[in-house]
């Protein structure tokens, strides 16, 4: 069993500002949709592809192109 010590009124106003902080930062944030495609998905077997070198032999493998599908 533990017991917390006692937190000063300003101790805890400054923890709930604190939260309140961070909880309007973190509704400001843009959200980013996510799509999942499982191992095994089509999808994720294409995308896999382009993680390999298309052009082994080409002197100039500077530039990574995605072709259209």
């Amino acid at each position: 069993v533990r017991f917390s010590r006692p937190e000063s009124e300003q101790a805890r106003q400054r923890r709930v500002q604190s939260y309140d902080f961070l909880q309007k930062k973190q509704a400001e944030e843009p959200w980013v949709h996510l799509h999942y495609h499982s191992l095994n998905d089509g999808r994720s077997e294409h995308e896999r592809q382009y993680l390999y070198c298309q052009a082994m032999d080409t002197a100039d493998n500077s530039e990574l192109v995605k072709t259209p599908k």
